[in-house]
């Protein structure tokens, strides 16, 4: 199985990655996106993974989540083990190395998952990337 152009960009960068997905469908000129709009076993799930070791994606649910924090908090969390504040946030990459556009919600669009062209507009299928990055220190 080889990977498509948009994973093998994803070596790059941080090693915490997760890949939101959704497909969408226009009416009367309005485009809806949604991830209840996902085809079972054509399109990836809402949410995947990037396994950095692999370089493949894996799947982090079958059921539509309202957010990833359901499995990974967004704010800083308490480590009890080391007793100390973990200071790393998760965000929205609005940045892929001026490889791919992207609209001003971080979402790239195309017409398939498996294509190699995301662009920031028009498309009936989107996602976008978050990553785990340290925070500023106070």
């Amino acid at each position: 199985m080889s990977k498509n152009t948009f994973i093998k960009d994803l070596e790059a960068f941080p090693k915490d990655i997760i890949i939101e997905n959704e497909r969408g469908l226009t009416f009367l000129g309005y485009p809806f996106y949604s991830p209840r709009l996902l085809i079972p076993r054509i399109d990836p799930p809402q949410f995947q993974i990037f396994i950095h070791s692999t370089g493949l994606l894996q799947c982090v649910s079958d059921d539509i989540i309202q957010s990833f924090q359901y499995f990974y908090p967004l704010e800083s969390q308490f480590d009890e083990e080391n007793a100390i504040k973990n200071d790393e946030k998760w965000f929205v990459m609005m940045d892929f190395k001026d490889r791919y556009d992207m609209d001003d919600q971080g979402w790239c669009y195309s017409w398939s998952f498996n294509n190699s062209r995301w662009k920031s507009k028009n498309g009936i299928v989107r996602r976008r990337v978050w990553v785990k990055l340290p925070s500023k220190k106070k």
